[in-house]
């Protein structure tokens, strides 16, 4: 038993790669459960930290940094103070910043970004519609040229142009041509594979719906 124990612990010296290969999966799987539960601020704090953990254990993987972001950002969603969205805001901020300097041509990454700074809008709209529109469609911009084949960027793009007031170009006649692209994707696309995001049929559905009324 001692020198299994002693053979077990130098192939974990000399190949320690083969160990965290097997961890990192496991430790996504786990922490996507939560994630995909969390509805209040308490349960996305605590999916976010769980993402935080893991990429701190996997400096070199993207997505943790993703889905801590996407947390943070699906939290400041859930709360009402103003000064504590921020909060929420610049710590997603803070991940997607990572994770662009881990994977510069992530088309998800931008969604992510330009995701945030809708996040921002949202706080107060009228004072920061014109600072940060431009900022979130750039961001848009950039997922799709990296990946025209991304569906979250026409989807988030085509919800950002439906918001926009008709004059300075959005509304139903701009946007729905953009939603229904993004809907012909999650269609004909195929399926992520492993970790990597699935989400927003569910929200073109509605958002094609919302453009036949």
């Amino acid at each position: 038993m001692k020198n299994f124990m002693l053979i077990f612990s130098f192939l974990m010296l000399v190949y320690p790669s083969l160990a965290q290969a097997e961890s990192y999966p496991q430790a996504m799987a786990s922490a996507l459960e939560p994630y995909a539960a969390a509805k209040s601020a308490e349960e996305w704090q605590a999916a976010a930290e769980g993402f935080e953990k893991i990429a701190d254990a996997h400096p070199d993987e993207w997505m943790p940094t993703y889905y801590a972001g996407m947390s943070y950002l699906q939290k400041s969603f859930t709360q009402k103070v103003a000064d504590e969205k921020d909060a929420s805001l610049d710590q997603a901020q803070s991940w997607v910043d990572m994770g662009l300097k881990l994977a510069p041509d992530e088309s998800e990454m931008f969604v992510l970004a330009g995701m945030v700074y809708q996040g921002r809008i949202q706080v107060k709209p009228i004072a920061r519609g014109m600072r940060y529109s431009q900022a979130a469609l750039d961001q848009l911009d950039r997922a799709i040229e990296l990946n025209p084949d991304n569906p979250r960027a026409y989807l988030m793009q085509g919800q950002h142009v439906l918001n926009m007031p008709p004059f300075v170009g959005g509304g139903k006649d701009n946007a729905c041509p953009i939603i229904m692209e993004a809907m012909d994707l999650f269609k004909e696309g195929k399926a992520p594979e492993g970790f990597a995001p699935s989400w927003g049929k569910d929200m073109a559905e509605r958002l094609v719906k919302a453009c036949a009324e």
